[in-house]
């Protein structure tokens, strides 16, 4: 367990803006990349034993035209004449080929740093589970990366500097090109910091780790990393460096698709939004008893859920906490809660009935759609609207009970729409109901104190 507070900030800042970073430098070095290739095809006249520059001041009626005899040599592209020269010259001087100019040896050194440091903090935040945008930006890294070493070829490098020193002659570019001072070992550098900057992350990561921040009186957990070797279960501390651990960041132990159980002790305080966001087989996690505060999505599309019960501290249901959760069949709410934001259970087809509280005032948009399995709900008297789509698509739906102190005075749009089992619900009169509430729906409206209904409806 680590808890220094400068290197969690480090990592915070590495974590949120280094794929940004990465992706900017990438794109830096394919734009060089081509910037480079049109200096190479607009490059200057290079002056080639044998051959006499003409002048482009003679009168062409001065001088006699004479068919030329051209060496076969001179039919090749320049390129191809130029490397000649240089495998003459490289002979001519003994010079041993095998060993690297120091500029090109400068270069590709440069280059591996770059390249091994991209790659260790790369993959280290492979094991933070952010996304797999990391994977694709060192593939990326490693593409980049064998084009450019393949780029700082001996022959291509003596060519390039030919072309940009037209004025000397090819036998004194070659010789002082290789009259530096070269070392072979540094391939072996490069190749050893290349394995390192792969092995290292792995090393470093064998188990999984927890990172902490300061928070009110005690930590906060801020980062969880998965390990090299992992278990399917979680065991959050309570105390770090002798004080108590008070709450999670958002993400924390977010894309986890190996955890089964978590267990979190009860002197956390607030878990923030998406906290265990697509954690798919995440089947068990006990709320702290002092919880005060649930983010939003923080149970989102965590698939395997069957069961959970809100702690009495906390008085909201945020936007998205339980979306998705296809497996969540009882949810355990309580009075204290003032408020269920929107979306909140929708997708979790798998739940058949839900008590909720008294004291909510709204039932908000899309906060039950598509539970498609939810068989019964009764709506407090508190309730003074019913947002639309709230109950979109709950096609076993059956009896919603609205009592006659009801204080409900609107439904919204495609608030019931698509429920093919509800039948009948009763509302008190002052409700004004939206043309589409009850859309492709066979519910007959009836009224307290009231003998008429308005019939079967499908708007």
């Amino acid at each position: 367990m680590l808890g220094f507070f400068g290197l969690d900030l480090i990592l915070a800042i590495i974590i949120q803006f280094f794929p940004m970073i990465v992706v900017g430098l990438l794109f830096f070095g394919v734009i060089q990349t081509f910037k480079r290739k049109n200096e190479m095809i607009l490059n200057k006249p290079v002056t080639i034993p044998g051959v006499k520059n003409t002048s482009s001041n003679s009168s062409a009626s001065a001088t006699p035209v004479v068919e030329a005899q051209v060496d076969p040599t001179y039919n090749m592209d320049l390129d191809s004449i130029v490397k000649n020269y240089i495998s003459e010259e490289i002979k001519n001087n003994n010079i041993d080929i095998s060993k690297e100019p120091y500029i090109l040896i400068k270069r590709k050194n440069i280059l591996t740093i770059i390249f091994s440091l991209l790659t260790f903090i790369l993959i280290s935040l492979i094991f933070f589970n952010i996304s797999n945008l990391v994977i694709v930006l060192e593939v990326i890294n490693i593409i980049i990366y064998l084009v450019f070493i393949r780029k700082m070829d001996v022959y291509k490098y003596m060519v390039k500097e030919i072309k940009n020193r037209p004025d000397e002659d090819i036998s004194n570019v070659v010789v002082s090109i290789f009259s530096e001072n070269r070392n072979n070992n540094y391939k072996i550098y490069r190749i050893l910091g290349v394995f390192l900057s792969f092995i290292l992350p792995l090393v470093l990561f064998i188990k999984p780790m927890m990172f902490y921040e300061k928070f009110e009186d005690g930590y906060r957990l801020r980062f969880y990393t998965s390990g090299v070797i992992n278990s399917n279960k979680i065991v959050v501390p309570e105390k770090h460096n002798g004080k108590y651990v008070r709450g999670i960041r958002g993400n924390v132990f977010a894309n986890l698709d190996n955890i089964e159980e978590i267990v979190l002790p009860d002197s956390i305080t607030e878990i923030r939004g998406q906290t265990f966001k697509n954690d798919v087989k995440l089947k068990k996690i006990n709320l702290p008893s002092n919880l005060t505060y649930l983010g939003g999505s923080a149970f989102y599309n965590c698939k395997s859920l069957e069961t959970i019960e809100i702690p009495n501290g906390v008085t909201e249901i945020n936007g998205e906490t339980f979306k998705g959760c296809t497996s969540l069949r009882e949810v355990k709410l309580h009075d204290n809660i003032i408020d269920i934001h929107g979306e909140a259970f929708s997708g979790c087809i798998s739940l058949e009935y839900i008590d909720l509280p008294n004291k909510i005032t709204e039932i908000h948009g899309n906060t039950f759609e598509n539970c498609r399995s939810l068989k019964e709900v009764s709506i407090p008297d508190s309730v003074t609207r019913i947002g639309g789509h709230a109950f979109y698509g709950c096609s076993s739906l059956s009896m919603v009970n609205i009592s006659e102190n009801s204080n409900l005075t609107e439904i919204g749009s495609s608030a019931f729409r698509m429920c093919s089992s509800l039948y009948s619900i009763n509302l008190p009169r002052s409700v004004s109901i939206n043309e589409r509430a009850f859309k492709e729906s066979p519910t007959n409206i009836s009224y307290y104190g009231t003998s008429s209904g308005w019939g079967s409806y499908g708007y």
